[in-house]
């Protein structure tokens, strides 16, 4: 294979891992949203707390690729240690994809239908 085509084919996975929408990515974008920022100071804060057990466990995984299967894995074992913050930290996830999924960066909102 000649050099330029090899090169061609590099560009082109660096181009297509750019555009994978991970948790990570669609959390960043939802904090730089002016969503997030129209809320109360508090409610900002409670989110930046959350992140770094969810971005810890789902970050680097393509949102799409979450399941509710998932979540209630974290959710078991997150509630091990303490249930209510559990269920806050989920309910942060819950509304990130639900703004990302009506802004088209998702397809779903794999924290519906958990109970």
């Amino acid at each position: 294979m000649p050099l330029s085509q090899l090169w061609a084919r590099y560009e082109a996975l660096i181009d297509e891992q750019a555009n994978v929408m991970t948790f990570s990515k669609l959390w960043g974008l939802f904090l730089k949203s002016a969503y997030y920022l129209e809320l109360k100071p508090r409610t900002q804060k409670d989110y930046l707390q959350h992140q770094k057990k969810l971005l810890a466990v789902f970050g680097k995984i393509t949102a799409d690729k979450i399941k509710t299967e998932d979540i209630r894995m974290f959710m078991d074992r997150r509630g091990l240690q303490s249930k209510t913050q559990a269920n806050h930290e989920m309910s942060s996830m819950s509304r990130v994809f639900r703004w990302g999924f009506e802004r088209g960066m998702v397809k779903r909102n794999p924290c519906r239908g958990r109970q």
